[in-house]
């Protein structure tokens, strides 16, 4: 049994915790009678006595997760003695796949409070048309999605139109009334509002119309040119089955920036949470807004712009949103359940910088944690977005800090930290310490290490062999079965095979995978003849059923950007073996060659592509040769059972 408990004699009432209508209580000491320690020998009438003394009409103090129980506060504003209030945005043009897929990419990001990475989408070959209102349409006609009813103004105005002045004056308040409707109708008042506003000259880019207000307030004389316009916000795509093209296409993306991914907070959670770790998309006409908000729980968000219009954005270093936060109270608006559209004025009088900018087709906007932004539509367009964690001290912090912050307003975070919390505990593993302050030098410290094995595999696996004559995948696989990992301890009741967690025995069994994907086309010069591809899959083949790099996949099988890494190691290494420097010389392997017995054999169905609808039901599928982790002969087929659709280890460690 723990040892009691010493007597809880003072209880201290601190007036950061009590709502408002309690203000007035003065801080004072409760004397209470000590406690007697709890014992399962004590008979009803102590226990009613014990009840009697210890219960209250007041609910208990909630815990703060906080450092030593600290209570959030907004953050006074940094205190420079001169300051650029109008700075330039970070941003990055992206030319080459290497500076895309460069570590030194997301150190940027999470640099910066906000930054655009341009070309991207170009670098990557992302087809944006999938996310297009026409491709929607031919989709999801019917999808549901929620229409926001706002005023069409310039974006360095708010105006309040309920009031019966003129001149009008500028307020923070942004009003909208929301209504449902589906893709297909929006979709026709997008092409409406198109051809109305060209043909009522409204085709004029909605910037900055600062030249014609005076202090505040605008000249015009009446409100009979402002127009209403309805904005398709949060149409949710998180159905793998029914936007299966669309979520797929994302997996070009760095890991950072995915979706889903190992290395994602919100990939821990467990459960969907739309929006944040879903791929939402917002249909625009112009003038559409997304209030000043900041991310839920603080998260980092991704904004790609899927044209053909432009957008206008602007941002705030989270470090100023105690400041924003005062200016709401201010003029009347709950910061975190208000919808609010900030007035620059305002917010260079009161010292706030702000970043401004316009976001192009095909450009990424990365939000950093606690980032202060609002957005507004130039042109027609489209956008997606979604929200990542990295797991550095910084955003986990930060999370947290909102989590309590958001108890203390009675607010309801979306992010369920403490489950999150517990999650991350079980699923990260040692190596990937989110107490760290430095995310960048571990990543690249943990990633160094990981090359580091995986060429002291590939050397102990050893070159190809040079007189290989039969070009057989079946002969050239090593004998089986092969390294066993050490049982968990403390030894568990051994169960079925098909019972049984067999994480620990993960195998990679089929070769050319890689996170890209073997039968990824893409673009290159450098094309190897049949014979040589039938040489690289060999060799491929032969280095991932090695024992050593199946030692490492037993190290790294919960990681999956390590497990992405190691493959792409290996791929490299056997292109550039063969004297080439594209990786795509092999990954290109069946597109160019279907009908190859070795790249047939080679080829493999992955468990993910059928659950995400890429292979439909109905189609055929090759017959594969498979091996089961003790080393015996076996097929595809032959795995296909009545509760057990298809489970395969093949190039991947689900």
């Amino acid at each position: 049994m723990h040892p009691a408990k010493p007597p809880i004699d003072i209880i201290r009432i601190d007036k950061r915790l009590l709502t408002n209508e309690h203000l007035s209580i003065k801080t004072k000491q409760i004397k209470l009678e000590p406690i007697s320690s709890f014992s399962i020998d004590k008979n009803e009438n102590e226990l009613s006595k014990i009840h009697k003394h210890s219960s209250s009409s007041t609910p208990p103090t909630s815990v703060s997760y906080l450092p030593d129980g600290r209570i959030p506060t907004p953050p006074q504003p940094p205190k420079y003695s001169s300051i650029n209030l109008k700075p330039t945005t970070p941003s990055l043009i992206l030319e080459t796949l290497d500076e895309v897929m460069s570590p030194q990419l997301q150190h940027y990001c999470i640099s910066h409070p906000i930054c655009v990475l341009r070309g991207i989408s170009n670098v990557l070959k992302l087809d944006l048309g999938l996310f297009s209102t026409k491709s929607l349409i031919e989709t999801q006609p019917d999808h549901q999605i929620e229409v926001r009813t706002q005023r069409q103004q310039a974006s360095d105005e708010n105006f309040d139109f309920t009031a019966m002045t003129i001149p009008l004056k500028n307020i923070w308040k942004c009003e909208s009334s929301r209504s449902y409707t589906t893709i297909a109708k929006y979709a026709q008042y997008q092409a409406y509002s198109y051809n109305d506003m060209i043909k009522d000259d409204f085709n004029e880019p909605l910037l900055s119309s600062t030249n014609n207000l005076t202090n505040g307030t605008s000249k015009k004389n009446s409100t009979s040119c402002v127009r209403t316009i309805k904005f398709g916000t949060n149409v949710d795509l998180s159905d793998e089955k029914k936007w299966s093209i669309q979520l797929n296409e994302l997996t070009k993306l760095p890991l950072f920036l995915r979706v889903q991914s190992a290395g994602n907070l919100l990939s821990h959670i467990g459960y969907t949470i739309l929006g944040m770790n879903s791929v939402q998309l917002y249909m625009k006409v112009p003038g559409s807004r997304t209030p000043g908000h900041q991310e839920n729980n603080n998260l980092c968000a991704i904004n790609i712009n899927i044209g053909p219009g432009d957008c206008e954005w602007f941002g705030v270093d989270h470090q100023y949103w105690g400041v924003i936060h005062t200016l709401c109270e201010k003029n009347g608006v709950n910061y975190l359940t208000g919808s609010w559209w900030p007035i620059l004025e305002d917010l260079y009088d009161a010292h706030v910088p702000v970043y401004r900018f316009i976001q192009k087709p095909g450009d990424l906007v990365f939000i950093n944690t606690g980032c202060v932004h609002w957005v507004q539509a130039i042109g027609w367009c489209n956008n997606i977005a979604w929200n990542v964690g990295p797991l550095t001290y910084t955003q986990y912090y930060a999370a947290i800090e909102r989590y309590e912050w958001n108890k203390l307003n009675s607010y309801k975070s979306i992010v369920p930290m403490i489950h999150l919390t517990w999650n991350i505990a079980r699923n990260i593993r040692r190596g990937m310490d989110v107490n760290t302050t430095s995310s960048t030098d571990s990543i690249e410290k943990l990633y160094a290490e990981i090359a580091q094995k995986t060429a002291e595999a590939i050397a102990a696996a050893g070159l190809p062999s040079s007189d290989n004559n039969g070009l057989s995948i079946k002969h050239s696989l090593p004998q089986l079965p092969r390294y066993q990992p050490p049982p968990p301890s403390p030894p568990r009741p051994r169960f079925p095979l098909s019972q049984r967690d067999t994480r620990r025995a993960c195998r990679m069994f089929f070769p050319t995978s890689g996170h890209m994907g073997f039968d990824t086309v893409k673009s290159s010069d450098e094309l190897p003849p049949l014979e040589v591809v039938r040489e690289m899959i060999l060799y491929e083949t032969r280095l991932r059923l090695s024992d050593s790099i199946q030692k490492l996949m037993d190290i790294y099988h919960t990681d999956e950007c390590a497990v992405a890494y190691v493959h792409d190691l290996i791929q490299q290494h056997v292109v550039e073996y063969f004297g080439y420097q594209d990786v795509n010389a092999l990954r290109t392997a069946l597109h160019r060659f279907p009908d190859d017995p070795i790249v047939q054999e080679a080829f493999y169905v992955k468990y993910n592509k059928i659950s995400q609808g890429v292979v439909q039901q109905g189609q055929c599928a090759r017959d594969i040769n498979l091996y089961t982790i003790d080393g015996q002969s076996t097929n595809l087929f032959s795995q296909i059972l009545a509760g057990q659709p298809l489970i395969i280890l093949a190039g991947s460690t689900t």
